[in-house]
């Protein structure tokens, strides 16, 4: 595969694709967002980053994992977006989030254009055309298909799909309830302390129930046991010994973590986990 030569910048490349200036934004539609929502769109090109990343004090953006997926099974590729979160509320990638579920909706084409992590410039001559979407098995991400045009232009890792990803139809899914009732604290703690209070008054003293059905990754047990070996009873984040010992045996409590997410194509292998405590695991989540 030939070096890939990114020499375009982001608005010159969506520019080049058709698309109206994305500004800060990810994403942009041939047309302004409000002609967009009004059904006048007949394109929207999104970025395709070659590494999810992470900013970090600075504002820099630090490599994560190779982002451009191919499937083991029939070697199709898939792009990973993940649905913004209370914690990661970034108007940015709301706008990104809103213009991919829009698009879909509306059976808008949707075109990729491979951008770069450490230069945050683009490659006219990777592009992918985005045929189909399906949705993660935990409702917290959408999964593009991407079809090259040409080269795909960097690395890619193998994930299943079909382990990845589900139709949810009707039902409710479990980690959906879960992230519906985070956003829903989220918005509670932004309003009015006098208002919320007045809603306890009023509201049901005992919950209600709602049927949901829940998927899970079936880990390797040996995995877990050999992470826990190697750490020793310390945490391989803050280094500090486990909080506490473990009541049915008395071995030390930490909790084994992927580096890369099981949701997001990560291996369960003992290179891809890391023993922690329950305040790191939390941290590692939702720090």
């Amino acid at each position: 595969m030939p070096a890939t030569v990114f020499n375009t910048s982001h608005t010159d490349a969506f520019h080049e694709l058709g698309a109206v200036p994305p500004g800060q934004h990810w994403s942009s539609f041939d047309v302004n967002r409000k002609d967009a929502r009004r059904g006048l769109a007949t394109k929207f090109i999104t970025t395709i980053w070659n590494f999810h990343s992470r900013r970090d004090a600075r504002g820099n953006r630090t490599p994560l994992e190779i982002a451009i997926c191919q499937d083991a099974s029939d070697k199709s590729l898939w792009y990973r977006v993940e649905k913004p979160t209370p914690a990661t509320n970034r108007l940015t990638w709301v706008a990104h989030w809103d213009g991919i579920e829009l698009a879909l909706n509306q059976n808008i084409p949707i075109v990729g254009v491979l951008k770069d992590v450490n230069t945050s410039r683009c490659s006219l001559s990777n592009i992918f055309d985005i045929p189909e979407a399906r949705l993660q098995l935990d409702g917290s991400a959408i999964w593009l298909r991407l079809v090259p045009r040409d080269e795909i232009g960097c690395p890619v890792r193998e994930i299943s799909i079909d382990l990845l990803t589900i139709d949810t139809g009707d039902t409710f899914q479990r980690q959906e309830y879960i992230y519906n009732f985070e956003s829903s604290v989220a918005e509670s703690l932004k309003q009015d302390a006098i208002q919320r209070k007045a809603r306890l008054s009023d509201a049901p003293r005992f919950a209600s129930k709602v049927k949901i059905t829940s998927w899970a990754f079936v880990r390797n047990p040996d995995v877990v046991a050999e992470v826990l070996f190697n750490a020793n009873g310390k945490c391989g984040h803050c280094q500090q010994p486990a909080p506490f010992k473990r009541r049915n045996d008395d071995s030390p409590y930490l909790e084994v973590h992927h580096r890369v997410p099981l949701s997001c194509g990560g291996e369960d292998t003992v290179e891809n986990a890391i023993a922690l405590c329950p305040n790191c695991h939390r941290e590692m989540h939702y720090g």
